[in-house]
């Protein structure tokens, strides 16, 4: 058992998605409902703010440079380097919903999943994929739409729907984008809720617990591994970077917890 140490802190009250960006040496997190994305650098903390027009529920790296960011009103590639917004595309246009956690599969395809925007839709989100004709839902039924990834082999998909309190998984055909063979990887049983993750080099799987304050590591069997201790109620996400781990944490209503929607980092 470790426990995470606060790395960085500026009164954020819901930081999520952290990437670690290896070519500029940063790590970008989002501020969802202050439409911010940062980018922070463990070198010297310092921190760049990025404004967005409305809400972000994901971001993900591109491989020249630039990010895909999930807005309230579609999904669109963003330039830090001139601040421009390029629209890709907006598969669920109802305004009930919004974007939520997601991840780019080695072939290109944008998997980005959805939750209740205002109010929680039971069972009524889902997990879109880009496809060459559009997009398509790939996975139904769901009501918060959240952290995913693959395995190092790439054929195991990890995804979580939070209030199931389950990791699940799935086979992934590269070929067509498929998924087939859903079975639970893990569910949580200690009172968190799985919320975001990610997948180590060596198959270990990171897990966020929202309202569990805690990061469980996981082996590619789901037995435990280590749990990584978070002074705070709320932990979103996480991502690994040099042998560390950084994780993103949200404030708790009701809860005075000083360092709560700080980043966090821990030895892995």
């Amino acid at each position: 058992m470790k426990t995470a140490e606060l790395y960085y802190y500026n009164s954020a009250e819901l930081l999520e998605c952290p990437l670690w960006d290896a070519k500029r040496r940063l790590i970008w997190m989002i501020e969802i409902r202050k439409n911010r994305i940062f980018a922070v650098s463990p070198d010297d903390h310092s921190c760049k703010t990025y404004t967005m027009p409305s809400l972000v529920g994901w971001i993900a790296l591109r491989p020249d440079g630039t990010l895909y960011a999930a807005l309230k009103d579609g999904i669109y590639i963003f330039d830090p380097s001139t601040g421009a917004l390029d629209f890709v595309a907006h598969p669920e246009p109802d305004p009930r919903f919004r974007y939520n956690d997601g991840c780019v599969d080695p072939e290109g395809r944008i998997l980005v999943g959805t939750k209740g925007d205002a109010e929680r839709m039971e069972g009524q989100s889902g997990l879109y994929q880009s496809t060459d004709n559009g997009w398509r839902k790939l996975i139904t039924g769901t009501t918060t739409s959240n952290g995913m990834g693959f395995s190092p082999d790439l054929a195991t998909f990890y995804f979580i729907d939070t209030p199931s309190k389950n990791v699940y998984a799935y086979d992934y055909d590269h070929a067509t984008g498929d998924v087939s063979s859903e079975r639970i990887f893990v569910t949580l049983t200690d009172g968190g809720m799985p919320d975001g993750m990610c997948v180590l080099a060596d198959g270990r799987l990171c897990v966020a617990e929202w309202n569990g304050g805690k990061v469980s590591v996981f082996y590619p069997d789901g037995s435990l591994c280590d749990e990584i201790l978070v002074p705070v109620t709320n932990v979103s996400s996480c991502c690994e970077a040099e042998g560390r781990l950084y994780i993103t944490t949200a404030v708790a209503k009701d809860k005075p917890e000083p360092t709560a929607g700080g980043l966090f980092v821990a030895e892995l």
